[in-house]
């Protein structure tokens, strides 16, 4: 599956460019807490797998992306949590493919803010 991955290369540039921001050159960068594990469980899991998993961590990239976009922070922390239970709990490849999700402030007096990407929307 990783290897189907990179034959897209707009998707592998884009992954590329979100893992590797600094939050120096370019503000916000974003830090996936839970990212391992995720990417584990998206492993382990035969109806989710890898190309699928990195396809949603592209997508709550991106929707980070555009919702801090006028953020000065260096660094927001992103929490999967429960996007970590999905992967490792979905049972349907369709339902994991259309995963509907939300990001939310959760802790304001941090220094780099806390956000959270909440599981499938119900």
């Amino acid at each position: 599956m990783y290897y189907s991955f990179i034959r897209y290369a707009d998707e592998r540039n884009a992954l590329t460019h979100y893992l590797t921001q600094d939050g120096i050159t370019e503000r916000p960068s974003f830090q996936l807490v839970g990212l391992p594990d995720f990417l584990e469980f998206a492993m382990r899991n035969p109806k989710v797998g890898l190309l699928r998993g990195l396809r949603l961590i592209l997508s709550v990239f991106a929707r980070a992306q555009k919702a801090f976009a006028r953020s000065m922070e260096s660094v927001i922390s992103i929490h999967i949590k429960e996007l970590c239970e999905w992967a490792s709990n979905c049972d349907n490849e369709f339902l994991f493919d259309s995963t509907c999700f939300s990001l939310s402030v959760t802790d304001r007096s941090r220094i780099g803010g806390a956000y959270l990407a909440g599981g499938p929307d119900k």
